[in-house]
């Protein structure tokens, strides 16, 4: 049974340790991602990028 043990502790670590390190990799995602956009707006003079939204149609009422 010792053995069993064991070997349920070191996939419980491994598991961790690979969370740990995917959870790492996704925060350098986000921090690559930030500067990449902090570059651009630099580059572009600290104008604000613009996003072009749609503008939705009003729901008409209906009148009864």
């Amino acid at each position: 049974m010792p053995r069993n043990e064991n070997l349920r502790q070191l996939r419980f670590k491994d598991a961790l340790n690979d969370s740990i390190a995917l959870s790492e990799l996704a925060m350098d995602m986000v921090e690559a991602f930030s500067s990449r956009e902090e570059l651009i707006w630099i580059q572009n003079g600290f104008k604000p990028i613009r996003k072009i939204r749609r503008v939705k149609p009003r729901r008409s009422r209906g009148r009864s």
